[in-house]
């Protein structure tokens, strides 16, 4: 059963007892009016001889009030009422089994000397409704304990409630067949009989009342016991007493003697009792059907949910095996290259040579780390977009540049387009660089020996669009929809035989859409080339002051000292040479104490300060640095691996000016840690 349908039943419960509340209290009220106004009519509504006593009249009236409250009234006022009613009926029937009068019976009577006929003393309630007041003030008295407790004791109440029907139902058959043992004798079953219907009408309420006890949980239940309960309990509760009934009329009007009633009687039962087992098996067979139906749905949803888990699993482990092969692949340059120093001997040109290599692998192997953490802060909503107004044809020229190595390995032509007029857009250059770099590598990857690639820009329709195409080997029409999807690559043979890892297209996408456009692909299928549109709003042009003071020349750098804290012993003493040969002082720690020894010793201009130290990290390293008054003045910046915004919080918590991660571009370092005045730190 959905949770939709479980609260539509809650409440149709809880709407049908309160229903019954009210019924109860109007009844009890009316009957308890009949002996305050001397009215016996009121006392005996079907004229049965059997008055309702005004005791069982004032307990129904406080059971109705009781039901009521049960939705939203006090637990407290609950568990009081079901005490006084519970008290008064098990005083009534001790009086039965004891053989005493305890003088309270007579005491809302009026002193009316009428409906007394079917009692042992007047006034005094009989056996069957002194019974089952005890047990219904006690399952109230249950209902209206704390919640603590009442979690325990509310498996008793529906027993109580079906006690009290079964009562009930007693002398219901009794007044419904005019057998008078059933419900006349004083001193065994006298009941009235709307005494017996608002008894039952309340033990059905305490029933509702607890819907997740048997018996109402299974009646309630979506299984096949449910559905086979729903159908069978009302129809054996009512036809054998319909069919009875139907027996007696007939006998009494003469239809038939007694021996043709009672085959018929007989007839009738056996006949229903197989229309009522068909019908309920029918019921049971449409709803095992109907779980099979379901079943087969989830079944495929199953199905389709670990295909898709598949599906990732197969991409991931691809991607973990495109990222292995992509970092080993610059590994190799990069190690033949410090091979080649070693054995150049003062061969200048084959020292130029090796530099050229590794600074293209180190490059190729930080862009694909800058790539790995960019699509993890777009997927968390954490990438930075600095805007300001940018000039297309110079980012767009810059691109190409970079990827001229890649482009001139493998001999292809690349044709820049733009308008002649200077065209601006509001946007982040560094990352709209990501974006056109890694749509120019892909075009040039996947574009053979001698190929064509062009970059044309224009206006479209308000906004410019960029529109980067190859001669390659183009994208099959199926594969058209997913090419931006992560760890995505064109199916050519291997996976890596083209390189990369399948992130670049998501990556700019996303960051394309985080400037307000769109990009698209589209090609005429294998063997045909492809194309990217790139389609981005354009920003008014900057004025000229603006122009003229982002030309102006930075200031001339001097010698700074350099404080360089990094656990890793090859990347501090390289740094240190390098800051050495620009002409800068420096001093080296590898831990916490000894750096903040060294900077006491050193007074730098700037501390290089790694993160991830052994025993005191490069946070706290910094907070005791800054409680020193002669370090107050230091450019203290983080240089570490670790580069999530929450990293670059803690870095500025902790008092640190920059957060740099690595690798870094040495040129940009030197650049940060040049400017300034060193006059300004003791």
């Amino acid at each position: 059963m959905t949770a939709e349908a479980i609260v539509r039943n809650r409440h149709s419960l809880i709407r049908a007892r309160t229903l019954l509340g009210i019924a109860t209290l109007l009844g009890g009220t009316i009957s308890f009016c009949g002996w305050a106004f001397d009215v016996p009519r009121l006392t005996d509504w079907f004229d049965g001889g059997v008055s309702i006593q005004p005791n069982p009249s004032f307990l129904i009236v406080l059971a109705g009030i009781a039901l009521v409250l049960l939705q939203s009234g006090p637990r407290q006022l609950v568990a009081i009422l079901g005490a006084v009613i519970a008290a008064v009926g098990a005083l009534t029937l001790s009086q039965y089994i004891l053989g005493v009068d305890l003088g309270f019976n007579h005491q809302l009577t009026f002193g009316r000397d009428w409906g007394h006929n079917t009692t042992m003393s007047p006034g005094r309630m009989g056996p069957p409704a002194s019974t089952s007041f005890a047990l219904l003030g006690t399952a109230f008295l249950l209902l209206g304990l704390r919640p603590d407790t009442a979690s325990r004791a509310r498996r008793f109440v529906p027993m109580l409630g079906i006690a009290v029907c079964v009562i009930a139902m007693f002398s219901l058959i009794g007044h419904l067949f005019d057998a008078k043992p059933l419900y006349t004798l004083p001193w065994l079953t006298a009941i009235a009989l709307q005494t017996a219907l608002m008894l039952m009408a309340l033990a059905i309420g305490l029933v509702m009342a607890v819907p997740d006890r048997e018996p109402l949980r299974l009646l309630l239940s979506d299984s096949g016991a449910g559905a086979l309960a729903r159908r069978i309990v009302p129809a054996l509760v009512l036809l054998p007493p319909l069919v009875g009934l139907l027996r007696t009329r007939g006998e009494a009007l003469g239809y038939y003697d007694a021996g043709t009633g009672k085959a018929l009687l007989i007839l009738s039962i056996a006949m229903m009792s197989v229309a009522l087992l068909w019908w309920a098996l029918l019921a049971l067979a449409r709803h095992e059907a109907s779980d099979r139906e379901s079943a087969k749905v989830i079944l495929q949803e199953q199905k389709l949910v670990a295909e898709t888990l598949r599906n990732a699993n197969r991409r991931k482990n691809e991607f973990l095996a495109i990222l292995a092969h992509e970092l080993r692949g610059p590994l190799a340059p990069l190690r033949n290259s410090l091979e080649l120093m070693k054995r150049a001997d003062r061969d200048e040109q084959l020292f130029a040579r090796a530099r050229t290599i590794m600074d293209r692998q180190l490059s190729h192997l930080a862009r694909l780390v800058d790539d790995l953490i960019d699509v993890s802060r777009i997927s968390r909503d954490r990438l930075e977009i600095r805007r300001e107004p940018t000039e297309l044809r110079a980012l767009l020229g810059s691109c190409i540049e970079t990827c001229r190595p890649l482009t001139e390995e493998r001999g292809q032509h690349v044709d820049l387009a733009v308008p002649a007029t200077p065209v601006y857009v509001d946007a982040d250059p560094v990352r709209l660089s990501q974006v056109f770099g890694n749509i120019l590598n892909n075009a040039s990857k996947y574009t053979d020996q001698g190929g064509r690639i062009s970059c044309v820009a224009e206006h479209r329709d308000g906004d410019i669009a960029v529109s980067i195409g190859d001669s390659g080997i183009g994208i099959a029409s199926d594969q058209l929809d997913s090419v931006f999807d992560m760890f995505t690559q064109i199916d050519h043979g291997p996976a890596w035989a083209r390189g990369g890892l399948g992130i670049g297209l998501t990556l700019a996408k996303r960051l394309v859409e985080l400037h307000g456009g769109s990009i698209s692909a589209h090609s005429a299928g294998q063997g045909q080339g492809s194309e990217f549109v790139v389609r981005l709003p354009l920003a008014s042009q900057p004025s000229l002051a603006e122009e003229a003071g982002s030309a102006i020349p930075p200031p001339v750098a001097e010698s700074r000292r350099v404080l360089l804290v990094d656990d890793n012993l090859d990347t501090a003493a390289s740094l240190a040479v390098l800051f050495q040969i620009a002409g800068h002082e420096t001093a080296v720690a590898h831990e916490g104490i000894a750096a903040i020894e060294a900077a006491a010793g050193f007074r730098p201009h700037v501390i290089l300060l790694d993160i991830g130290l052994p025993g005191m990290s490069g946070y706290d390293i910094c907070r005791r640095l800054r409680e020193r008054s002669w370090a107050q003045a230091i450019i203290i910046i983080a240089l570490t691996g670790w580069g999530q915004e929450a990293d670059r919080e803690k870095s500025r918590a902790a008092g640190f000016d920059h957060h740099l991660v690595k690798p870094v571009d040495f040129p940009e370092l030197l650049a940060l840690v040049s400017a300034g005045n060193p006059e300004q730190t003791p």
